[in-house]
Parts: structure tokens; sequence; C-alpha cells
């Protein structure tokens, strides 16, 4: 009987150790799972430079980085508004410096952005959002002779229709356009737009060494092309360039700019602009002062 009695004390001394061991093991599978995901999140989480969170934009709330809150961007940025209109006697430079950027008032979003064309001059940003409309078409001003971008955007969308216009070819001598376009040996003017009524624009290119400011506002006033994008050459020019983009900025937003290094002081700047989802009264779209 007192042989029995030990034999029970070993069973049950032997049931609480296994309880422990598994409970062990389930504490340290627990922890290596929980690892395990920290891992594959931090992995996964967006971060921009200096590990501050993507996103955001014009009409979206700023999204605070670790260490800012909220109320700090929001005084930030209250005080970047009340900042003055920057005045275009400043000179092209800095006036373009001073304004019209995308992620403020001015701008759009764009999630789907690339660069189509050479990397250097010629080379433009599409915003992708939505694709391309395969029938939409494709008007191009100025070439000189360089069609690495309507070369690009064929091969984007190959069923898209190019038609590009230069009347001068920068000086090239004769134009050579490839197959896939329809060339114009014309200027585009205040009345070019009329050959395009009943027709979808996708993509307006406009690089005209100053045409743009006479010849430009009434195509988009009329056909609303979806994307914008336009060298404006402001040396010289700084009050029509500020007229300009007021006009422009009512029904289309800035998502993307890029100042002219190459051959300019900074003061031709080429912007890329979207279709807003609904046109903006006419004068500065936006809260802050804006243009006066």
């Amino acid at each position: 009987m007192g042989r029995g009695g030990r034999g029970r004390a070993r069973d049950g001394s032997s049931f609480r150790q296994e309880v422990v061991v598994l409970l062990v093991m389930f504490a340290i599978v627990a922890a290596s799972i929980s690892l395990v995901v920290r891992v594959f999140a931090d992995m996964n989480a967006p971060r921009g430079r200096g590990g501050a969170l993507r996103g955001g934009g014009a009409g979206a709330a700023p999204r605070a980085s670790p260490g800012v809150s909220s109320s700090s961007l929001s005084a930030h940025y209250s005080d970047m508004f009340a900042e003055p209109w920057p005045s275009t006697s400043l000179g092209a430079s800095a006036y373009f410096q001073r304004s019209w950027h995308a992620g403020t008032d001015e701008g759009v979003d764009c999630a789907t952005l690339r660069r189509v064309g050479p990397r250097g001059d010629g080379g433009k940003a599409l915003c992708l959002d939505g694709g391309l409309d395969a029938r939409g078409l494709v008007v191009s001003v100025g070439v000189g002779n360089d069609w690495g971008f309507e070369t690009a955007l064929h091969r984007l969308c190959p069923t898209c229709p190019i038609e590009v216009f230069d009347g001068t070819n920068f000086g090239f001598g004769p134009a050579r356009p490839p197959a896939f376009v329809d060339f114009h040996d014309e200027d585009f003017t205040p009345e070019t737009w009329r050959r395009f009524v009943g027709r979808r624009v996708e993509v307006l290119k406009i690089d005209c060494e100053g045409c743009e400011f006479s010849s430009l506002p009434p195509f988009v006033e009329r056909l609303s092309p979806r994307l914008i994008l336009v060298e404006i050459h402001g040396n010289g020019h700084e009050d029509e360039a500020d007229a300009l983009l007021r006009k422009l900025n009512t029904t289309h937003g800035i998502y993307y700019r890029e100042p002219n290094m190459e051959f300019t002081d900074g003061g031709c700047i080429e912007f890329a602009m979207k279709r807003r989802g609904a046109a903006a009264p006419l004068g500065f779209l936006g809260k802050g002062p804006g243009p006066p």
C-alpha cells in the first residue's frame, strides 16, 4: 500500500513537470511569432527620407513623422500659408522658386508618376493614375527633331494618335518625323484648338519658346486636356507667366515641376499638370493667400 502511494506521488510530479515544460514551450513559440510579426511589419512599413511616412499632398491632412506632433505640423502649414505671395519683380528664377509647387494648394496628387522620354531636356513626367485612354489624342508642340518623348509615349500607348506641331523646328533643319506621328509643319497658334473640336485630348505637351502665353489658354479652355506638360519661359516674361499659371490653375493642378537647369538659369520651368476633378472658380484656387 505504501509502495502504491509513492507511485502515485511520482506520477503527480511527472505530470507537473510536463505541464511546466509545455508552458515554457508555448511561451517560446508565442515570443517567436510576435518577433516575426514585428519584423515583417517593420519591413513593409512605408518610409521616406529620415523615417518620415510617405503620403499626403494637396488636399490631404499632414501626417506626423515620429517625434512631430500634429499641432506642430498645423502651425507650420499655417505659417507657410501666411507668407505673402512672391512678386514677379523678383525675377523669374526667384519667383518660380517661391511659388507654384506640387504638394500645396496649387497642386494635385499623383500616385503613379512615370518619366517618359529622355533623362534630360525633353523628358516629361506623366501621371498615369487610371492609365491612358488608348484612343486619347496626344498633341505635341515643339520638337526640334528630338522625338524621344513621342517615341517613348508611342511605346507606352501604341494606339494613341500623336499630332506634332513645329513650324520652326528650332532651326535644326527639315523635320524628320517618325511614321507613327502626324506632323504639321506649322506654328501652334491661338486658333489651333479648332481642328480638334469633338476629340478627346489626353495629353498636351508644349515647348514653343514663348507661344504658350497666347496659344495655350484658348486650347485648354476649349478642349480641357487631361494632362498638360508645358515649359514656361519666364525670363523677361514674369508677369505673363504669373497670369498664365493663375489661369491654368483654375482647372488643372500641378503634380510635378522641373527647372530647366541645363539650358537656362532656372527661369524656365517644366510644369506637369492634371485636370482637377471639378473646375475651380476663375482666379486662384485654394486656401491661404495665394496670388493676390
